[in-house]
């Protein structure tokens, strides 16, 4: 990334950060949305040590909430368990998937989130010529069994709850071969200490994330569309680089020049409110 480029993305982040606290909050709302999504899909969504909800779409959901003048809460279960809430309406939303037939028996999909890679991984020094000979790993709920079982169905899976369990069993040696959306699989090959044993030796499917509600929600999905417009692209871009753009990435003076140029702009902008207060300007 070039200098240039990582300066209108700190010039952005500054923007942002330094929005006037009125502006950046919002009142307290009677209304409440519930999102449903997974407990083990990082970075998407996750919970931390302490168990609390975090990853991009956690981020997007909160910003989606501030923007709005909506409280969102969670739910953070099993992939399986996802689906099964906003079926029910146990759950007003489901954070981010992938559009299927299936899936659109019972629920109305919305806005795009964003595209994204499912891809399938190897143990090196295993032959990928006839991979029907191992079974695949892949999540029970999740989009790549639904695309096997309909696109390869030669394919012999093993079925696991989470992505988590998936590279466990890899981790374990009980796998060879799994497919997985690409930055989730990255997340715990590295955090397992696996990543050379493991290569990308082909990309299954490339499918974009979508907000969905239950099958007939039509006026909360059109809520839903306009909230997730107000978001502007400022906060989109600073949420997506803080789980995206890994931190090797940007040079040693990008970090404390972001922050001079936070504080440059703040100062500027509490003196210009101080200057139209003055001149009884609100």
């Amino acid at each position: 990334m070039s200098r240039l480029a990582l300066f209108l993305h700190a010039l952005l982040l500054a923007f942002v950060l330094c929005t006037p606290i009125d502006v950046m909050s919002a009142p307290p709302s009677d209304r409440t949305i519930i999102v449903a999504h997974s407990n083990t899909y990082p970075p998407f969504s996750f919970l931390d040590e302490q168990g609390e909800p975090k990853g991009y779409l956690i981020d997007m959901w909160r910003t989606f909430g501030v923007v709005n003048n909506i409280n969102i809460q969670f739910k953070l279960v099993s992939w399986q368990e996802t689906l099964e809430l906003v079926e029910r309406g146990e759950a007003d939303v489901h954070g981010g998937l992938f559009f299927n037939k299936d899936r659109d028996k019972f629920l109305d999909f919305g806005p795009a989130i964003m595209e994204l890679a499912t891809v399938i991984y190897l143990k090196k020094g295993t032959s990928y010529k006839d991979a029907t000979q191992y079974p695949m790993g892949v999540v029970k709920g999740g989009y790549a069994e639904h695309y096997m079982q309909n696109n390869r169905p030669a394919q012999p899976l093993i079925l696991f709850a989470a992505t988590t369990d998936t590279l466990r069993a890899a981790l374990e040696d009980k796998i060879v071969l799994f497919a997985s959306d690409q930055p989730t699989a990255i997340y715990y090959l590295r955090k397992y200490g696996i990543m050379n044993e493991f290569s990308s030796v082909e990309t299954l499917y490339t499918n974009t994330l979508r907000i969905a509600v239950g099958e007939g929600e039509k006026e909360l999905l059109t809520t839903l569309i306009a909230g997730w417009n107000n978001i502007d692209e400022a906060r989109k871009k600073s949420i997506f680089t803080k789980w995206f753009v890994p931190s090797d990435t940007k040079p040693d003076w990008f970090l404390p020049g972001s922050l001079a140029l936070v504080a440059v702009i703040c100062v500027a902008l509490i003196f210009r409110k101080i200057g139209m207060k003055r001149h009884g300007i609100d």
